[in-house]
């Protein structure tokens, strides 16, 4: 048997220097403690494990053939740097030396013939030089530049035109570029500063060589190559500088009024310069004077170059977070990579700007995109902005780990595609719908989710986020589907909110999942808005017969997704004095039940409502002493099985046919030594497990409950605490299990002679689980099994599960086994 991950969901971190583009077109980012690699091609998204705290920067490194990534440096908020090799479907890890004692804030690198050369930095003000030999992976530290109080933000190499010398530059928090030059010994020595900026300095980008025709004959080989560094900080501004050779009479008349040939302290020069910078009558530093300096050259003959301040790009209203150069376009004449002249900006004020030059020399934006933010109330920040290789895509991460990605069409107009999205916090709770079309998530990012499969334009199956129907001001503990389109959640506060979907949403996911035609499906033009001071969603429809025919449906895009998905709000229940710990709905979708946090019993009572009232059915179910932590029904709905961090499980039963009256039928209070986190039922009814952080997992048979006899079946001993399980739907003892440190695995029950027996079926990879606490595990109905075994042996059954963590992700697995004779 296998389990196979058939999809991730999880948002971007929101530090600028975790999100870059390889030349494949490959998104590699922060996502929580993980490396995220998305190809907007594809759309599938794939994370790599290892690191323990946030992702806060990543450098990518492609292979020779520009096609694929050759390997991936991060750093992160647990004070480390890891590399990543690419092995094919694998990715091979390993820590570098631990040698900060703060955050990595950056990271950047350059190829070097057989080594590359790796920067990073961190919140201590040290900046460390390491060497990677590109065949075999051994890195070793080569230098340690301690910058003091002034802590560096953003690195960036630049390997010097028909020089084999390089640059290092340090964008820092004391407003200055500081620029290090590589001598013979390879130590990077301080040369000089770049003033200007008058805040921090958030990101630096380096062109590619630009040979300047102008200035020399009509033929490459002659012509004077350059590069330009841009430099965006929260002054609002981007800066950029020209970086140029420096050649006998052009020395002379530079700005820096010496002979480049003669004796003289360059260090001096450079100081004078500095000293000389003028303010314009705004505050922006001006100053065009030249910073020299020289490098070996052949024969001995040093090669002189000066940086200059070339121009100041005035536009932003806010803080600018990235900018980047349009990536290197090939020349099909020569194939010679050629660097257009286009840069792109991220900035806090809610836009992207692509700029050009003019045949004047004036930098201007060209294109100006903006998105807009949750229930369209305000346009959102964005943090990195990022220009694929074709140049007719772009990707941008925004506030709150939203990703949005642009297509140029052909007329040459931005339109927003399908991103990768999920939540940004620890996701709390799923739930299936009955039918399994789609399953809903709750995360403490204050959102509840819509995960589904999509297969349009004739693309095979993925899945999407398809809807955010609630967006709310509490973190978001719990939920449960109690009707096709209808899902009760509750949060940290005392009332339970019940929403139901408009008009069209089960269409428009049969439509999505191939399963309708999209000719059939009309929408009511009808939003649903949240108040500005609300926490509830309203319904805003026009006339009934303001209908529209939909041509053709995509999944959304994050505007849709943040602006255009929310579910309106029907009911609230109230009766709770704590926060909302858990809920659950009948199979018949006729009862719910929920329970508040706890620290007495009178508190620790477990409410039921009517649906069709939504009126409370009294009285309370008491029993417990502290908080209820899950609540289950039986497949039958004569059965409540609860259980909470008193370490105790509960059972209630329903009496006769009706539901008014559920009587305690037994109360264990000795069922674990630790807190459960949660409970489940088999398929039949029969059985139930709890799973608790005493490292165990106990099978419990119903029919032998009783008060003086717990019905105990057998213990699991685990390596870790438990907290979730799950048994399947499929008509098997098979149940899923998650574990404190993000592991997954299977199990199989079985009535021996001997007595019940638990065997574990497979332990899934830890490369493809979670790296937090898992959550909670939810089977999909098994009205979609025939679905998934369409094209297997006849021997073979699928079954699908999906698992939220603390780390942010939800995965959705794929259970392939043998059948049963």
């Amino acid at each position: 048997m296998q389990a196979n991950l058939a999809f991730t969901a999880i948002a971007a971190n929101d530090d600028p220097n975790a999100f870059v583009v390889s030349n494949s077109g490959t998104v590699v980012f922060g996502a929580g403690v993980f490396v995220g690699l998305w190809n907007p091609a594809h759309g599938r998204l794939r994370t790599l494990k290892g690191h323990t705290d946030l992702v806060t920067c990543v450098y990518v490194h492609d292979g020779d053939e520009r096609q694929t990534i050759e390997f991936i440096v991060s750093g992160s908020a647990d004070k480390s740097l890891r590399l990543w090799r690419n092995r094919g479907e694998d990715w091979e890890s390993k820590q570098l030396s631990a040698l900060s004692k703060a955050t990595v804030n950056s990271v950047t690198g350059i190829s070097c013939g057989d080594v590359t050369l790796i920067a990073s930095s961190s919140s201590d003000g040290i900046i460390v030089v390491w060497k990677l030999v590109n065949a075999t992976g051994e890195v070793t530290m080569m230098q340690q530049l301690p910058m003091e109080t002034r802590f560096a933000l953003c690195l960036a190499f630049v390997r010097l035109p028909e020089s084999r010398a390089c640059l290092l530059l340090s964008g820092n928090t004391d407003s200055r570029i500081h620029v290090f030059l590589q001598k013979d010994n390879h130590q990077f020595v301080p040369i000089t500063t770049l003033q200007g900026h008058m805040d921090w300095i958030r990101s630096l980008a380096v062109s590619h060589p630009i040979y300047d025709f102008a200035s020399s004959s009509s033929s490459s080989s002659s012509a004077a190559p350059y590069i330009l560094i841009a430099s965006a900080g929260q002054d609002r501004y981007i800066r950029t500088w020209k970086l140029a050779p420096v050649k006998g009479s052009e020395s002379q008349a530079s700005t820096v009024e010496t002979d480049p040939t003669a004796d003289v302290d360059l260090n001096d020069l450079m100081l004078n310069a500095l000293a000389e910078a003028e303010l314009d009558d705004s505050g922006i530093q001006l100053s065009t004077k030249a910073h020299v300096f020289d490098v070996p050259g052949k024969d001995g003959i040093p090669l002189w170059f000066s940086i200059v301040l070339d121009s100041v790009l005035v536009s932003h209203d806010d803080w600018i977070y990235s900018v980047q150069w349009h990536p290197v376009v090939i020349d099909p004449e020569n194939n010679d990579p050629v660097q257009p002249l286009k840069l792109i900006s991220a900035s806090a004020d809610k836009t992207i700007i692509v700029w050009a030059p003019t045949d004047g020399g004036i930098w201007l934006g060209e294109t100006r995109l903006s998105a807009t933010g949750p229930a369209g109330e305000y346009p959102i920040g964005f943090h990195a902005a990022r220009m694929l290789n074709d140049g007719k895509k772009m990707v941008a991460s925004a506030h709150k780990g939203a990703v949005y990605v642009w297509e140029k069409t052909d007329d040459g107009f931005w339109e927003l595609g399908t991103p990768v999205s999920g939540h940004f916090s620890s996701v709390e709770s799923v739930s299936w719908t009955p039918n399994g079309a789609y399953f809903l998530t709750t995360s403490h990012d204050q959102t509840t989710r819509v995960f589904a499969p999509c297969t349009t334009d004739g693309a095979p199956t993925s899945w999407h986020e398809i809807g955010r129907p609630q967006v709310h001001g509490y973190d978001i503990n719990c939920v449960a589907v109690t009707a096709q389109g209808r899902f009760v959640s509750g949060a940290d506060e005392k009332v339970l909110r019940v929403f139901e979907c408009p008009e069209q949403f089960e269409q428009r996911v049969e439509v999505l999942a191939g399963r309708a035609q999209v000719e059939d499906l009309t929408e009511l033009a009808e939003s649903v808005d949240q108040p500005a001071l609300g926490l509830s969603n309203k319904a805003q429809s026009s006339s009934e017969g303001a209908r529209r025919q939909v041509t053709s449906v995509r999944p959304p895009n994050e505007e849709q997704l943040s602006q255009k998905t929310l579910w309106p709000e029907v009911n609230k229940l109230y009766g709770h004095g704590y926060e909302i710990s858990a809920v659950a709905a009948s199979h018949d979708g006729k009862l719910v039940a929920s329970a508040s946090k706890a620290a007495k019993r009178e508190h620790a009572s477990i409410r039921l409502w009517s649906t069709d009232s939504w009126h409370e059915i009294e009285p309370p179910l008491e029993a417990h002493t502290l908080t209820v932590t899950y609540i289950e029904f039986s497949p039958d709905d004569r059965w409540i099985l609860a259980c909470g961090r008193d370490r105790a499980w509960s059972l209630f039963q329903r009496e006769g046919d009706g539901f008014n009256v559920v009587k305690l039928h037994v109360y264990h209070d000795k069922a674990h030594t630790r807190v459960i986190w949660r409970c489940s039922w088999s398929w039949d009814g029969k059985l139930f497990g709890t799973a608790s952080r005493d490292k165990s997992i106990r099978i419990w048979c119903r029919s032998s409950v009783s008060d003086s006899s717990k019905g105990l079946l057998t213990t699991v001993k685990c390596d870790q605490p438990v907290t979730a399980i799950a048994f399947s739907l499929n008509k098997h003892l098979v149940f899923a299990a998650g574990f404190e440190n993000g592991d997954l695995s299977l199990y199989n029950g079985d009535h021996q002679h001997s007595g019940f027996t638990v065997t574990l079926l497979h332990r899934i990879p830890s490369a493809l689980t979670h790296a937090a606490m898992v959550h909670h595990i939810a089977w999909r109905p098994s009205s979609k099994i025939n679905e998934l075994t369409k094209g297997m042996s006849d021997d073979e059954s699928s079954e699908e599960f999906v698992s939220v963590s603390e780390d942010r992700s939800v995965r959705l697995f794929e259970f392939i086994h043998k059948r049963e004779k």
